[in-house]
C-alpha cells in the first residue's frame, strides 16, 4: 500500500486550486501533471495537449531525464486515459 489516496473531488478541488493560481504558460501544465499525480497516488501523469492536428506531451511529472519527449503516433490514435 502507498498510503492514503485523495478521493477524486479532492483532486479535483485541489487541481482547480493549484491551477487557478497559477501563472499561465507551461508551468500550469507541470502543475496538473503533479496535482493529477500526487492526488490519485500514481507514480506518474503526462499531460498531453492537440494542436487541432497532432498530439504532443506537454508534462509529466516526475520529470523526465533531459532527452527528447516522445511524439504522439500517427494517425487517429490516442493515449490511453
Amino acid at each position: 500500500m502507498l498510503g492514503p489516496r485523495a478521493k477524486p473531488y479532492e483532486v479535483l478541488v485541489e487541481l482547480t486550486a493549484e491551477v487557478g493560481t497559477a501563472v499561465a504558460g507551461d508551468e500550469t501544465i507541470h502543475r496538473m501533471a503533479r496535482v493529477v499525480a500526487e492526488g490519485l497516488g500514481a507514480t506518474s501523469a503526462e499531460v498531453w495537449v492537440s494542436d487541432g492536428t497532432r498530439l504532443r506531451r506537454a508534462a509529466v511529472w516526475p520529470p523526465p531525464p533531459p532527452g527528447p519527449a516522445p511524439t504522439a503516433p500517427a494517425g487517429p490514435t490516442y493515449p490511453v486515459l
